[in-house]
């Protein structure tokens, strides 16, 4: 089943979000969906074929309006005013003035007023017939009907005159919007650069680019841009942004920004149906260009393994060798793998024939890989036929594959001898004998030598962090039946690298995989599987892992503190100690930053002196990662003490605490409140030079907004965004929410523009937003205001946890007051948000305050209103009253 509003919404996307896809395949994509829902009898309405037109009008799209228009009609579905603009946007991207007279001609007959929107596509379709003059007197007109242009219509006049090339033009478009107030967007100069593509003067867009304020904050936008620029075939434009969004961010991180970047555009070029050399040539001028360290040609390579496009990795390939580039056996292996899910060995072949050609060292794998590519039925005799059909140059590396994958008898070793020895020169059968012997002899276990291909291969993967990509190969060799042959050694490599990644889909699908091939866990996966349970805090789970090998004796001290860690996520400490006796029979030290969970289990259990004990020997340590860790752990457990002296050992010892000691830290300031001494870690951050981490000024800007600090917080925030790590929404919301509560209307507008730009943030997402800030700022007619001119009957998924981040802020920060406005609010406009929520969270905060009878009060109220009084109500109730000697049965009937 499909609803109207997932309907929408797959239409929608068939537009802008997909813009790495080219406009013409996002046409067909839409149709194709558009045909398989008539074809379900699906209900369209007008707001389909709105969501129709809009994606037309993003690909630029050419169609009949006129015939789109009777089309509607003929299916009984009326027009709206949406419809309307969107044809006459159409014919105005088509420069069809005259057909755009008879769809105003509509609007009239439907007494339709005309808006700015009609204009901007009036002054579009002008520009479109070359009438730029009819453009101007469009937007004069325009002013002359008392309609103030705003964003909309200066967009469609920037277009009209950037699509004419002439800059001194554009600069006055850029002077008349400042002198009306209005500051260009990023979808004002992104349009201002699609039209100097359109009109072949891509030339003009490093100006334009250099009087971009804040480019930092449009960075995707721009980045879209140049992968848009390079679907419509102007790669010198793209080249263009591409140099100028690298040099944003110039800091010692750049390199890998640079790729990321590169890498998006390098995928469009690949992906251009343009000639090889071309495609080549492009990434010469990339390579002059010299924006990162290390060759160009390596990235282009691994996007055409991507692509699974074997003739553009082939001329990669060929490409590096005359050019230089260091080229090894391993980037052809992909190509290998594609041969063979293809069943193409003509291409296998010639692929080996060709690294032959260009003097690309094979090795065992290479030929292994090769040989794979036979299929799993093929023979040894058939195998050794083909490479003397296909004239393949016979090496040792090649007699050690056979030896490896195919030998499996001694007549398989007779049929390898008889038919590639001969081809091998006397001196090598002379020098290596002993190998060659030893890798044809059946007296020995092949199976090893199968597994060391494996791990090498697996290691490649995982080392180059990708064990997804590891994961894939090993299951296609048991797919294919080969699972036997597959090690345990290669099953813990595949497992550790989703753990590293905490792929916690992938890590179990691949336990699955190995399940369903009867393939039992050993002690090392065991211990993998432990870590990740004991990540993901499956206490129970990681528990019967721990006890599995423990009957394997497999058990080491990683494991305890891995076990440490589950129990302690849940906070039970009991457990905890149970661990702990249990290492001390067996010997076994803790890890640093399990010492101290067991250290605040001491505590909690009265076993003071073991505590101190083992808190000595942890203070001992002079391990420089060791103390870093330890700060970590006893942040995180609130021991302020220990951290604070430990960090200060660091400091001591010359050294300079790492950011992920710095960060628990902050993190424990936050907790416990304490601003100032977050402040003045943050400025000792920044004198040590300590690579600040993005979620630290998160909780600092957090911090200093809930304390109304508008100076700090704005101190932090643009210290942030001057680094290049933009804060979450939620910082900006943070922001947006002190400004509202200080009236400060230039900050509201400025943070609410950052957002629209940065996050893409529809209409109403913004006045939620502005709706919550004036709850948290008590401005509850304003609140009032806008909940019913925006949002009366929305109550959006996004809206309700709006107003519970602020309810539980207001429990954070005992705010009472706040916490029965926001009530009030909801109750009022009929929200449903659950009232049993907010009455706990009144609760807490009077339980906190030790307003017992505040507590009694608002629980009388409750019931006197029959409101919902849920079992946790009822035991906060029961502690709050136990605190001040009184029984609940005094309270509850």
């Amino acid at each position: 089943f499909i609803s109207q509003s997932l309907g929408r919404d797959i239409i929608r996307n068939c537009g802008e979000p997909l813009r790495d896809v080219k406009p013409i395949q996002r046409i067909e994509m839409v149709h194709q969906f558009w045909t398989k829902l008539a074809a379900r009898d699906y209900r369209f309405g007008v707001e389909h074929y709105n969501e129709l037109l809009s994606v037309y009008n993003q690909c630029e799209h050419v169609f009949s309006p006129i015939e789109f228009l009777s089309n509607m009609k003929v299916k009984n579905i009326a027009p709206d005013k949406t419809t309307y603009i969107y044809l006459l946007e159409a014919y105005g991207l088509q420069g069809d003035i005259k057909a755009a007279g008879t769809i105003l001609d509509y609007m009239r007959k439907e007494d339709i007023s005309i808006s700015e929107a009609v204009y901007a596509a009036l002054i579009t379709g002008h520009a479109r017939a070359g009438d730029l003059d009819n453009s101007y007197a469009t937007f004069d007109l325009m002013r002359e009907n008392n309609i103030m242009p705003s964003r909309t219509s200066y967009s469609a006049l920037l277009k009209a005159v950037a699509e004419k090339g002439e800059w001194s033009a554009l600069q006055k478009v850029f002077t008349m919007m400042a002198d009306d107030h209005i500051v260009p967007d990023r979808h004002m100069y992104t349009s201002v650069i699609k039209s100097f593509s359109r009109a072949k003067r891509s030339v003009l867009i490093p100006k334009l680019l250099d009087e971009i304020d804040g480019k930092e904050s449009i960075f995707q936008s721009l980045r879209g841009t140049m992968i848009d620029l390079c679907n419509e075939g102007d790669l010198q434009g793209a080249l263009y942004i591409l140099k100028d969004i690298i040099q944003i961010n110039n800091d010692d991180k750049s390199d890998n920004f640079g790729n990321m970047t590169l890498r998006s555009l390098l995928r469009a070029v690949a992906r251009l149906s343009i000639e090889l050399k071309d495609k080549l040539d492009f990434i010469q001028e990339i390579e002059e260009m010299k924006l990162i360290k290390h060759p160009v040609l390596y990235i282009f390579l691994d996007v055409a393994h991507d692509n699974r496009d074997t003739n553009l990795g082939i001329a990669c390939m060929q490409e590096m060798v005359q050019r230089g580039v260091p080229v090894r056996s391993h980037f052809a292996y992909p190509m290998f793998v594609q041969y063979r899910l293809t069943k193409n060995i003509q291409g296998a072949v010639d692929l080996l024939h060709l690294m032959d050609s260009l003097k690309i060292i094979t090795n065992k794998i290479t030929y292994s890989i090769f040989m794979s590519c036979f299929g799993q039925n093929a023979t040894i005799d058939e195998i050794l036929s083909a490479i003397e059909g296909y004239d393949i140059k016979v090496s040792l590396s090649m007699v050690g594959a056979f030896g490896t994958h195919l030998v499996k008898n001694s007549d398989d070793a007779n049929a390898v001898v008889d038919k590639l020895l001969p081809k091998l020169n006397s001196e090598t059968i002379e020098k290596q004998s002993l190998g060659i012997l030893g890798s044809l002899n059946i007296s020995r276990c092949w199976i090893p030598e199968t597994i060391s291909t494996q791990k090498e291969i697996v290691t490649n993967f995982t080392n180059d962090n990708k064990a997804r990509e590891a994961e894939k190969f090993i299951e296609s060799l048991l797919a294919e039946g080969l699972g036997k042959h597959v090690s345990s050694v290669v099953h813990t490599k595949i497992l550790s690298g989703l753990c590293r990644k905490m792929d916690e889909a992938a890590f179990f699908r691949y336990g699955r995989i190995m399940r369903d091939n009867k393939l039992s866990l050993d002690k090392h996966q065991y211990r993998v599987v432990l870590k990740m349970l004991a990540k993901l805090g499956k206490v129970d789970l990681a528990q019967k892992c721990f006890d599995e090998l423990k009957a394997l004796n497999g058990l080491t001290d990683l494991c305890y503190s891995h076990l440490i860690y589950a129990y302690e996520k849940s906070k039970d400490y009991n457990n905890i100690l149970r661990i702990y006796d249990e290492m001390l029979e067996t010997g076994i030290k803790p890890v640093s930053a399990a010492s101290h969970i067991i250290i605040l289990a001491l505590q909690r259990a009265g076993r003071e002196e073991e505590a101190s004990k083992l808190r000595s020997i942890e203070n001992e340590s002079k391990d420089f990662i060791t103390m870093n860790t330890f700060v970590e752990a006893a942040a995180s457990q609130m021991d302020f003490a220990a951290a604070e002296e430990k960090l200060a050992a660091i400091k001591a010892s010359g050294e300079t605490p790492l950011a992920f000691a710095y960060l628990s830290l902050l993190k424990a300031c936050r907790n416990e409140g304490t601003i100032e001494r977050a402040y003045e870690l943050f400025l000792e951050m920044k004198e040590l030079s300590v690579n600040i981490p993005k979620l630290a000024y998160v909780i600092l800007i957090g911090l200093f907004t809930d304390s109304q600090n508008f100076d700090r917080s704005t101190e932090i925030f643009d210290q942030a965004i001057m680094e290049g790590k933009i804060p979450y929404l939620k910082s900006y919301e943070q922001m947006i929410n002190l400004a509202v509560a200080k009236g400060d209307h230039d900050t509201i507008t400025k943070y609410v523009n950052y957002i629209r730009e940065i996050f893409k943030i529809d209409y109403y997402e913004i006045q939620e937003i502005l709706l919550t800030a004036n709850l948290a700022a008590n401005n509850v007619a304003t609140a009032d205001n806008l909940y019913n001119q925006y949002l009366k009957n929305e109550n959006s998924n996004r809206l309700i946890k709006r107003f519970k981040s602020v309810a539980k802020n207001c429990v954070r920060t005992n705010n009472v007051n706040k916490l029965q406005t926001l009530q009030e609010f909801t109750k009022r406009h009929h929200i449903p948000l659950d009232q049993t929520f907010l009455n706990e969270g009144l609760l807490l905060i009077h339980s906190k305050n030790g307003n017992v009878n505040q507590g009694i009060d608002l629980y009388k109220h409750m019931r006197s209103i029959n409101e919902t009084v849920s079992e946790r109500f009822i035991a906060l109730l029961d502690s709050l009253l136990q605190k001040n000697n009184m029984d609940i049965s005094e309270v509850i009937d």
